[in-house]
């Protein structure tokens, strides 16, 4: 696909795929950590920069190692995944029998899918998306929904509620601001919403969504849970990149992002040796809302948990705060607070 505002760069024209011993080795060296730790759930995840479902002969032998792997050592095992969700009906029957859930990327109505999410050729790409989430809901798989807010929607996100309760099964959506990065500049048209218009909407359509028997979420402000750490950067939590490099961050994907210097903390060795950067991974578990000064008499900071560090628009990771985002996040905060307070 060539979205118009994805932080992985669609320029590469060389698909990039990790070698499977390479994978082999991630799957070893997480289930060592895990039974040193006394944990009997390994959660397996897939995710950008770009498409994994690509990969899609390595997705599965991942999968199917882990699975024996897993069985073998008397671990649970949870598979989860990000997708465009532009899949095959044999890969939709396969990953219905092995993994736990999806998030698929969908914008909701078609005209918004067609604009901020064309394919690599330009043709529209939400009848694709449609026989997808058709496709789980005739199988009852269990989907999330992911939908990002720009300008260009963000005044009709009623309708876009609308639309997706009306044709799909899911119960979880979020609601994402466009983050403005490199694609997202190089690409004309996307900018990024009116943040107190998006804060406004979200007070709107949260009950009614609530009526509608739908969840919906904003990363920002994840009332249903308490976190010092808003992802997993800064958790033991890790991501291993094509290359074998890993990552703390799931968006620091290779040694070019400019915050790799930071998240990548160590490698694969051919082998299956693993590196570890002992110094940053030690700062990296230091990268809490608890260690944020600003942060620190902040009523919202415990659902928010520090926001996205690659949003912050520095790299000073426990340095200021008060963008656009963190207003956004105090204000859903406070409101879904109010409405907990009604009820």
């Amino acid at each position: 696909m060539k979205c118009r505002y994805c932080y992985a760069a669609h320029e590469f024209k060389v698909l990039k795929n990790m070698p499977k011993e390479t994978a082999e080795s991630a799957v070893e060296y997480y289930i060592s950590h895990i039974l040193k730790t006394g944990n009997n759930l390994f959660g397996l995840e897939f995710h950008g920069g770009g498409e994994p479902f690509a990969a899609w002969d390595l997705v599965k032998h991942i999968v199917e190692y882990a699975e024996k792997r897993c069985a073998h050592e008397n671990l649970r095992l949870k598979i989860h995944g990000a997708t465009n969700g532009v899949l095959k009906k044999d890969q939709l029957h396969w990953i219905t029998r092995h993994f736990h859930s999806l998030l698929v990327s969908f914008d909701g109505l078609p005209h918004v899918q067609d604009f901020h999410r064309p394919m690599g050729n330009n043709e529209d790409s939400f009848k694709y998306l449609d026989q997808t989430m058709k496709y789980f809901d005739h199988h009852n798989f269990p989907y999330g929904i992911r939908c990002a807010v720009s300008r260009f929607n963000e005044d009709i996100l009623d309708e876009t509620i609308d639309f997706i309760r009306e044709n799909y099964n899911t119960n979880l959506v979020f609601m994402e601001p466009v983050h403005i990065c490199r694609n997202t500049i190089n690409n004309r048209g996307i900018k990024k919403p009116d943040f107190y218009k998006f804060i406004e909407n979200y007070k709107t359509l949260e009950p009614l969504c609530a009526k509608k028997g739908l969840r919906l979420e904003y990363s920002g402000a994840q009332f249903t849970r308490i976190s010092a750490n808003f992802c997993q950067a800064g958790t033991d939590d890790f991501a291993v990149t094509h290359e074998g490099y890993l990552t703390n961050c799931w968006e620091v994907t290779d040694k070019a992002h400019p915050f790799s210097e930071t998240f990548i903390f160590g490698k694969i060795l051919p082998g299956g040796k693993i590196s570890i950067d002992q110094e940053k991974l030690d700062y990296l578990r230091t990268l809490s809302v608890k260690n944020i000064e600003y942060c620190r008499d902040c009523f919202a900071k415990w659902h928010c948990a520090g926001d996205c560090l690659t949003k912050l628009g520095h790299n000073q990771f426990k340095g200021p705060r008060g963008g656009d985002r963190c207003i956004t996040n105090r204000q859903i905060i406070l409101h879904r607070i109010f409405r907990l307070l009604e009820t």
